[in-house]
C-alpha cells in the first residue's frame, strides 16, 4: 500500500503533503481496525481518499454525491454515528477542515466499507 502511494508521488499524481498524512491513515487502520493493505478494496479507498484529498484542496472537487437510497441505507446503520466521527478524524488527518457534501458522500461510505471489513 505504501508502495503505491509513493509511486502516485513520484508520478506526480498526489502531493507529498496528502502522501505524508495518508500514511498515518493507513497506520491508523492498519493498527485500530487490523486491516489488510493487501485487500483490494481497501487499496482503492485509500487511493479515493489521497487524490479526493489533493482534488478538494485544489478547489476541484465532484460535482455529483453518491446515490441518495445507498447514502440513506448507509445512514440507517445504527454505527453511522461512529462511522461520521471516524470519517471527521480521518479527514482531520489529511488536514481537511471542510468537506463538500458531494466528497463527504463518498467518504462516509468508504469508511462504512473499511468499517465491515474490520477483524
Amino acid at each position: 500500500m505504501k508502495e503505491r502511494m509513493k509511486i502516485l508521488l513520484s508520478n506526480n499524481v498526489i502531493t507529498k503533503e496528502s502522501f505524508e498524512s495518508i500514511l498515518l491513515v493507513i497506520d491508523y487502520f492498519n493498527r485500530e481496525w487490523g486491516l489488510s493493505e493487501s485487500n483490494e478494496q481497501y487499496q482503492m479507498i485509500m487511493t479515493h481518499l489521497v487524490r479526493a484529498t489533493d482534488r478538494i484542496k485544489q478547489g476541484k472537487e465532484i460535482q455529483d454525491g453518491l446515490d441518495c437510497d445507498i447514502y440513506n441505507e448507509m445512514e440507517s446503520m445504527s454505527e453511522f454515528s461512529f462511522i461520521k466521527e471516524i470519517n471527521s478524524y480521518i479527514c482531520g488527518m489529511m488536514g481537511l477542515r471542510e468537506v463538500p457534501e458531494t466528497e463527504n458522500s463518498f467518504f462516509l461510505f468508504n469508511i462504512t466499507s473499511l468499517y465491515e471489513m474490520r477483524s
